[in-house]
């Protein structure tokens, strides 16, 4: 509970106007909160933040972009790293959970769904440092991690595989990337075609990929074809 001389300094972050009135008399009905201020996006939260001080804000996650109040969180806690930040949404989205508690904040809640009780809760739970990580959203949070250790160790193994391409492949590689069909590669490399078809079954079978496009597309996801192309750029001769 809050100190009986000390009131919970509360701001609320929300572009609808209905969220912050329903924030407002729920936050209204105690008397050891104090609703210090009522913001519509986050850079009104980052400066009444620096103004006021809040020990809580209830911040929205989607106002000006799909992100916009996990962005204002980012600045408000490097500036005032003691601020206890309670992240709101209309949707339970495992992927904007997962970014919301990595940038540090104290709590989610689904704010369609939170009765008055909730809230109050919420606000002191994060106030006294004693913000639970529910049972729903610590295996949301599990599997967030899960995916990202799987996506690293693909990472992983395609930079392996990547290391034993021979730099013609490499070339031929970046054409695939770029559109070229086994005749333009044939005609830019100056090579007969059955020579270009050998270099492409070899990456795919190093790979072990079924399509050109299949490879390409993953590349492309992991964003590693981007960084062969610049770590190539200016030695491909075409």
């Amino acid at each position: 509970m809050a100190d009986t001389n000390t009131k919970i300094k509360v701001l609320v972050v929300d572009d609808m106007e209905s969220f912050r009135v329903r924030f407002k008399n729920a936050l209204s009905s105690d008397k050891n909160i104090e609703l210090i201020g009522l913001a519509k996006n986050g850079y009104e939260a980052i400066v009444l933040t620096a103004l006021q001080k809040p020990h809580v804000i209830i911040m929205d996650v989607r106002m000006e972009n799909d992100i916009s109040g996990i962005e204002a969180s980012k600045e408000i806690i490097k500036m005032l790293p003691d601020t206890k930040i309670i992240i709101s949404s209309v949707i339970d989205d495992d992927e904007i959970i997962f970014k919301a508690y990595q940038t540090g904040v104290a709590d989610y809640i689904i704010k369609k769904n939170a009765k008055t009780k909730d809230v109050l809760d919420a606000v002191y739970a994060a106030y006294n440092n004693q913000s639970p990580i529910r049972p729903e959203i610590a295996e949301r949070l599990r599997k967030e991690f899960q995916k990202m250790r799987n996506y690293k160790d693909s990472v992983l193994m395609t930079l392996c595989i990547l290391s034993k391409l021979t730099p013609v492949e490499v070339d031929i590689l970046i054409l695939l990337s770029e559109g070229y069909s086994r005749e333009q590669i044939s005609q830019t490399r100056h090579i007969a075609f059955s020579t270009t078809k050998t270099h492409i079954n070899n990456i795919l079978g190093k790979f072990n990929k079924e399509s050109s496009k299949e490879l390409i597309q993953m590349l492309t996801e992991t964003n590693i074809i981007e960084m062969i192309k610049q770590t190539k750029s200016g030695q491909v001769s075409l």
